[in-house]
């Protein structure tokens, strides 16, 4: 499972009968657009810019988040898969397959870090048309929340330890399970965050040291997100890297499904201990 993939295309059409054409949704910017930033009293609203298709590698990428459109391997998955969407858990062997089958998209928008084997750390299945969130980790764990809270998955500390452990990368890797017309994922830019002294406690909770995943507001953050996401298409960034949050007021408020897989990577040549 473990061996090298082959190269991925990252902007690869599949043919029309797996998906018939459809019309497009559209997100459009608004005033009422808002996120949840640590330690705020309430929504801070923000307008958010749209990030171009062109951002489909990490490399010199200051916005931190590769796009991904109609990737064939992502649709084929969806095509074979599809009925299993709403059972995506951690280990379930449709999850296990589509982490495989997303660890060469990694490797291809990620082309400057050597990746080698990986480990399938979470996933996330989100449905916000029923107002319901599952989420399974390694420990199997479940538990529901809010994704408008302003986050990123790992922080300093986190990065050190699994460091330690011999892994060298963490990404995550977000998609829609249909056509993203409310709520859609935003993103501040990582050259407009000063780590050092914004990041804080998540949701605003403890004093920022032992944990550093969430961020306080500054009027120096650039937000994107991206228009007309649907099956097929992937948005892809480093987990220690991206502040991230879904992006209420923005859409059709008939809420959105979606998955985020969080995958880990050892260096090329190291294998995981026995």
């Amino acid at each position: 499972d473990f061996a090298s993939f082959p190269p991925c295309c990252n902007c690869a059409h599949l043919s029309q009968s797996f998906f018939p054409a459809e019309p497009t949704p559209t997100c459009n910017a608004m005033t009422s657009a808002s996120v949840i930033y640590s330690r705020a009293k309430g929504p801070v609203n923000i307008n958010p810019k749209t990030l171009v298709d062109s951002l489909n590698t990490l490399t010199s990428n200051r916005h931190g988040v590769a796009v991904i459109r109609q990737n064939e391997e992502i649709l084929k998955w969806h095509s074979k898969r599809g009925k299993e969407e709403g059972k995506l858990t951690y280990d379930s062997p449709a999850a296990l397959e589509l982490s495989s089958q997303l660890c060469s998209i990694v490797r291809s928008v990620d082309p400057g870090r050597s990746l080698g084997e990986h480990r399938l750390m979470s996933v996330i299945h989100r449905d916000t048309t029923t107002k319901a969130t599952i989420a399974e980790s390694e420990d199997h764990g479940t538990f529901s929340g809010t994704a408008s809270d302003v986050h990123r998955d790992l922080d300093e500390h986190a990065v050190s330890n699994l460091r330690s452990k011999g892994e060298v990368g963490w990404y995550n890797i977000w998609m829609p399970l249909k056509p993203i017309t409310d709520d859609p994922l935003g993103f501040v830019s990582p050259a407009t965050v000063n780590v050092e002294v914004e990041s804080t406690g998540f949701m605003g909770i403890g004093s920022g040291v032992t944990d550093r995943t969430g961020l306080v507001y500054s009027d120096l953050h650039e937000w994107y997100f991206t228009q007309d996401m649907k099956v097929g298409d992937a948005l892809i960034w480093r987990s220690e890297v991206v502040y991230h949050a879904a992006i209420r007021g923005l859409g059709d408020g008939k809420g959105r499904r979606s998955v985020d897989f969080r995958l880990a990577f050892r260096g090329v040549g190291d294998t995981v201990p026995e």
